[in-house]
């Protein structure tokens, strides 16, 4: 945030951030492979221009629009410059920094980032309170043609405020892709009035549970607790699916393996 507050001051006030830049400040996760600390992603509005198409990430560019006068062009070091028409919705002022507002910043990734990272994106600015469907529903109409619009538009049925993590969000597209029933999200078990689990994504009528285990989950103590917890719902007629990090990597193979628990659960409960 320092650095780019530095950077606002030599740039014109009708100057804010966006892209990758946008979505570090306002705190929405990107792929591990973005380094948006490398790359300040700047635009200056001009109601009358359009957009010119992004370049190769990484890459120092010029202004591609003579900023107002008297203030002549920039060039700055690390800041890749855009030509961008103004959104209906605005500029936010975060920590005092112009930034495009999260909506549109979620439109433009869609544009940068593939759509499973995409609906992890979507469904932190709505768990957060950053947006609200309205307004991304808004955003998409004035969009129009833009690029991205399309997987955007793609996804934002699938977004849900109840998701906790990008994994587990990335995991309920594929799923979704692979044609499986949607599963509640963050769905707490209960059974005989008894509570005994809160469960990633729930598929409540199969009994099967989906459970991503990240890096929190790697400590003997939170190991421990994971196993005991998934030993009582086992005995009770739970089938619990543990994916980490590997399974994202397959994403079919991991459909096809939470498929095919699915279905032997149906057929257990037919028996």
């Amino acid at each position: 945030m320092s650095r780019c507050t530095a950077i606002q001051l030599l740039l014109p006030p009708e100057s804010a951030f966006v892209g990758s830049t946008a979505a570090l400040i306002h705190g929405i996760p990107l792929p591990a492979w973005m380094t948006p600390s490398n790359l300040i992603d700047m635009a200056v509005f001009d109601d009358e221009a359009g957009e010119h198409p992004d370049r190769e990430l990484g890459r120092e560019l010029l202004v591609e629009v003579a900023y107002p006068p008297p203030v002549g062009r920039r060039v700055i070091f690390g800041v890749r410059h855009r030509q961008w028409k103004q959104d209906p919705i605005g500029v936010s002022l975060v920590g005092g920094v112009r930034v495009l507002s999260p909506a549109r910043t979620w439109l433009d990734l869609a544009a940068m980032i593939p759509a499973d990272y995409l609906v992890a994106a979507g469904d932190h600015v709505l768990r957060t309170g950053l947006s609200d469907p309205d307004e991304l529903g808004f955003i998409l109409r004035w969009a129009k043609r833009r690029r991205g619009v399309r997987t955007a538009r793609a996804v934002v049925e699938m977004l849900n405020p109840q998701a906790e993590s990008p994994p587990e969000s990335r995991v309920r597209y594929w799923l979704a892709i692979g044609g499986l029933p949607a599963p509640e999200v963050n769905g707490e078990i209960v059974i005989d009035g008894e509570w005994f689990a809160r469960g990633d994504l729930v598929f409540r009528d199969e009994k099967v549970v989906v459970e991503y285990e990240g890096i929190v989950h790697a400590t003997p103590r939170m190991h421990s607790y994971d196993a005991d917890r998934r030993s009582l719902l086992s005995a009770r007629g739970w089938t619990v699916i543990v994916l980490t990090s590997k399974s994202l990597r397959n994403p079919h193979a991991m459909v096809d393996s939470v498929r095919s628990h699915l279905a032997q659960a149906r057929e257990k409960s037919l028996r």
